[in-house]
C-alpha cells in the first residue's frame, strides 16, 4: 500500500526518467497538453514561413479571350439572315432550321422559343431541318451546344416580328386598333371573342 494517497495511481510499468507516473503528474500532463498545442499552433507562423504569392505576368489564355460557344456563334452569324418563319393557311407555324439535329434537341428547343414568342401552341409549331449548303461554309455548323445559343435572339426576333404582323393584319381586317388585340393558342383575338 503506498504511503502517499496521491501516488495510488502509480503503475509499475509507467515510469519515466523523472520518476513514476502519479495522479498529480498525469493531471499536469492533461492540463498542459492543450495549452502547449495552442501555443505551438500560434507560434507555427513564426517558425514556418508563410506561402509567398507572386504574380507572374503571362499572356491571357484562349478561354479567357473567347470561348468555344462564342466562336461557334460568330461562325454561324451569316446564316441568321436566311432564317425563315412562316404561318400556313392551316395555322401551322413553320420555322426552317438551318442546322443539323444530331441528338442535342435543337428542334424542340427552338420550337419552344418560337411558340413562346408568337403565342402559339407547341403542337402547332414545326421545325424542319434545312438542307446543307456548301456556300454557307461554317454558317450551318452544329456543335459545342451552340445552336440554341447562336439562334436564340434571331429566332425570338423573327417570331416577335411575325406576331406583330399577324396582329396588324387582324386589326386591319376587323378595323380595330392593334393594341386592343391579344394573342394566344396560335391565334389573334379581338375583345369581342373573334379570332383569326
Amino acid at each position: 500500500m503506498p504511503a502517499d494517497p496521491s501516488e495510488d495511481f502509480v503503475s509499475s510499468d509507467l515510469t519515466t526518467n523523472a520518476g513514476p507516473l502519479t495522479r498529480r503528474r498525469f493531471l499536469t500532463f492533461v492540463v498542459a497538453a492543450p495549452v502547449l498545442t495552442v501555443a505551438a499552433g500560434s507560434a507555427g507562423g513564426l517558425i514556418i514561413p508563410a506561402k509567398a504569392y507572386a504574380v507572374v505576368p503571362s499572356p491571357p489564355q484562349p478561354e479567357n479571350i473567347l470561348d468555344l460557344g462564342e466562336v461557334m456563334v460568330a461562325a454561324t452569324k451569316q446564316a441568321q439572315d436566311l432564317l425563315v418563319l412562316e404561318v400556313t393557311k392551316e395555322n401551322q407555324v413553320v420555322f426552317h432550321l438551318p442546322r443539323a439535329e444530331v441528338g442535342q434537341g435543337i428542334t424542340t428547343a427552338l420550337a419552344i422559343v418560337v411558340a413562346d414568342e408568337i403565342d402559339a401552341r407547341l403542337g402547332d409549331v414545326d421545325v424542319p431541318l434545312e438542307d446543307a449548303r456548301q456556300d454557307l461554309g461554317t454558317a450551318q455548323s452544329t456543335g459545342g451546344s451552340s445552336s440554341v445559343r447562336s439562334l436564340w435572339d434571331p429566332v425570338r426576333s423573327i417570331a416577335a416580328d411575325a406576331r406583330a404582323r399577324l396582329v396588324t393584319a387582324a386589326a386591319e381586317r376587323w378595323n380595330l386598333p392593334a393594341h386592343d388585340l391579344t394573342t394566344r393558342d396560335t391565334a389573334v383575338w379581338a375583345p369581342d371573342g373573334r379570332s383569326a
